[in-house]
C-alpha cells in the first residue's frame, strides 16, 4: 500500500519570509505524527515536487529542520537554485511602498524609525488597495522571488546563504526534466513577413545578461559575449538558452554535487512527443514547425500521466504510457530505485552524466539509459564559459538583477514594461551619509510645535466666530 498526501503552502506575496518552506516542514511533521493511521510508514516518506515544488523540495532538504522527516526525494523540472538572496524582494517591496505612498526615493532604509513608519503605513492599507498596488508593481516587470535569506533563532535558513553546503543527506534522490521545458529562449527569434526565422542578437544579449546576473564572473563582459556567441548562430540552440542556464544546468550541478557526497541519485528526461495528443489545450495545436517555443513535451506535460494535469481522455496507447511512467515513480517510492524487470534504470554516474530516456521505440519498448545529459549545454556552462570569462562566484544580492529583470521580462512577456531606475543608495548594506539630514527626533519636535501653533490658531478662530455669532444673535433680539 502507498499513501499520497498533497501538501499546500502559502505564497510569499508581501508576507513573512519563506512561509512555503515552513508550511512544508509542518506538513511533514503532521505526516510523521498521523501517517500510520492511514496505513503508511513514517520511516519511508518521499518528498516530491514539480517546478516551484521542486525548488521547495531542494531547499527543504538543505535545512536541518527536515532531519528525520524525509527518507527520499523526487524533483521534477526544477531543483534548488542559487536564488536565495540576502536582500531578496527589496526591489519589489520598496517599489510597492513607493506606489502606495508609504515611502519615497529618499527614504533611508537603514534607519529603523523610518522603516517602522513605512511598515505602519502599509498595515493601514485596505486589502483591495494592497492587491491594486501589487498589480501596479507587476506592470513594472518586477517579480517577487520565492525564497529569501532570513535571520534569527526562528529563521528557516540557519546559515548565511554564502555558507550553504550540501550536507550528506544519506537519502536517495531522483530528478528529471522534459525535453523542451519553458523555452523562453524562443523570445530571441524573429519571423519576417515571409515566415523566415532569424536570431535577434540584441534580444539574445538581453537574455544572456539576465541569466548571468545570478553569477559573478571575473569578466562579466566576456561572459555575456561568450553566451551570445554560443547561442547566436543556431535557432535550435537559442530556444534552450534560458532553460540551459536556469533549469537544466542547475539541476545537473546539484545532482553531481549530491552524488559526490555519497547519495544514491537517479536522473531522467521525459522525451515522449506523443504526449501532445492527450493535452486538453496544447500550446501549439497547429504543430507549426516554425513555432519553436511550443514544441512538446514541454514543462509539466509529463504531469498528464502522473496526476492527469491538462489531459483529455486516454487512448489505450496512452494508458500504457501512463502505467509505465507511474510505475517508475512507484518503484522509487517503494524501493528507493526506479528500476524493475522492464525499466532498466542505472544510478547516476558523474563521469558519464548518464540518464534514463523516457521515450519509446516504434514497438513501444523503452529507450532507456544513455550518456551525456544535455551535452552541448554542459560543455558550455561547465567548461567553455569558465575558460573564456574566468571563474565565478554566486551573486547573493537582488540589486544585481535590477539592471536585467525589467528588460528580460519585457522580452519574455512581450510587454513593454516602463524602465525604472534607482539611485545607488537605494540598495545599501551600511548607511551611506551623503549629506547631513535632520534627525528623526528633530523632525518630531518641529512637527509637534507646528501642531501646537495650529491648535492655538484654531481655538482663536473658533472663539472669534462664536463671539460674532453671539453678537449677531443679540442684534436680532434687539430688533
Amino acid at each position: 500500500m502507498m499513501a499520497m498526501l498533497n501538501l499546500n503552502y502559502k505564497l510569499n506575496l508581501s508576507t513573512a519570509s519563506n512561509l512555503n518552506l515552513f508550511d512544508t516542514i509542518e506538513g511533514l511533521k503532521w505526516v510523521q505524527k498521523e501517517i500510520e493511521k492511514f496505513g503508511g510508514n513514517k520511516s519511508q516518506v518521499t518528498l516530491s515536487g514539480h517546478s516551484a515544488g521542486a525548488i521547495i523540495t531542494g531547499n527543504v532538504l538543505m535545512s536541518q529542520r527536515s532531519k528525520g522527516l524525509i527518507s527520499q526525494a523526487m524533483m521534477f523540472s526544477n531543483s534548488r537554485k542559487d536564488m536565495i538572496m540576502r536582500d531578496a524582494n527589496q526591489n519589489y517591496s520598496r517599489t510597492f511602498a513607493n506606489l502606495a505612498g508609504c515611502s519615497f526615493y529618499d527614504t533611508d532604509w537603514e534607519d529603523k524609525d523610518q522603516v517602522e513608519e513605512v511598515i505602519a503605513c502599509l498595515r493601514r492599507l485596505k486589502g483591495i488597495d494592497f492587491i491594486h498596488y501589487q498589480r501596479k508593481v507587476d506592470e513594472y516587470g518586477f517579480r517577487m522571488l520565492p525564497l529569501t535569506q532570513d535571520y534569527g533563532p526562528d529563521a528557516f535558513y540557519q546559515k548565511d546563504v554564502s555558507h550553504f553546503d550540501l550536507r550528506k543527506l544519506n537519502i536517495p534522490i531522483m530528478m528529471g526534466t522534459t525535453t523542451h521545458e519553458l523555452m523562453d529562449g524562443g523570445s530571441c527569434i524573429d519571423k519576417d513577413k515571409n515566415g523566415e526565422l532569424s536570431i535577434n542578437w540584441g534580444k539574445l544579449e538581453t537574455l544572456c545578461r539576465y541569466v548571468l546576473a545570478s553569477l559573478q564572473f571575473k569578466d562579466r563582459i566576456l561572459a555575456v559575449a561568450a553566451c551570445v556567441d554560443e547561442y547566436g548562430f543556431d535557432i535550435n540552440r537559442v530556444i534552450y538558452s534560458e532553460d540551459d542556464a536556469n533549469l537544466y544546468m542547475p539541476l545537473l550541478r546539484e545532482i553531481q554535487e549530491t552524488n559526490a557526497l555519497g547519495n544514491k541519485t537517479f536522473l531522467y528526461q521525459f522525451e515522449y512527443p506523443d504526449v501532445v495528443e492527450i493535452l486538453a489545450n496544447p500550446k501549439n495545436p497547429t504543430n507549426d514547425p516554425s513555432d519553436y517555443r511550443h514544441q512538446h513535451p514541454m514543462h509539466s506535460d509529463d504531469m498528464a500521466y502522473i496526476i492527469g494535469l491538462k489531459s483529455k481522455e486516454f487512448t489505450p496507447k496512452h494508458k500504457y504510457v501512463q502505467k509505465v511512467y507511474s510505475q517508475m515513480m512507484v518503484n522509487f517510492v517503494k524501493y528507493s530505485n526506479p528500476s524493475d524487470a522492464d525499466i532498466k534504470f542505472d544510478e547516476f554516474d558523474p563521469k558519464l552524466n548518464n540518464y534514463f530516456v523516457f521515450d519509446f521505440h516504434p514497438n513501444m519498448t523503452l529507450k532507456g539509459m544513455t550518456n551525456k545529459y544535455r551535452k552541448e549545454a554542459a560543455t558550455f556552462w561547465q567548461n567553455t564559459l569558465i575558460e573564456k570569462a574566468g571563474n565565478y562566484t554566486v551573486n547573493y544580492y537582488e540589486s544585481t538583477l535590477i539592471e536585467t529583470l525589467n528588460s528580460a521580462n519585457t522580452l519574455f512577456d512581450g510587454i513593454n514594461y516602463p524602465k525604472v531606475s534607482y539611485p545607488p543608495e537605494f540598495y545599501r548594506i551600511e548607511t551611506l551619509v551623503t549629506s547631513k539630514k535632520p534627525s528623526t527626533s528633530f523632525i518630531y519636535i518641529i512637527y509637534f510645535i507646528m501642531m501646537v501653533i495650529g491648535a492655538v490658531l484654531a481655538v482663536k478662530c473658533l472663539t472669534c466666530c462664536y463671539k460674532k455669532f453671539q453678537h449677531t444673535k443679540y442684534e436680532k433680539l434687539i430688533v
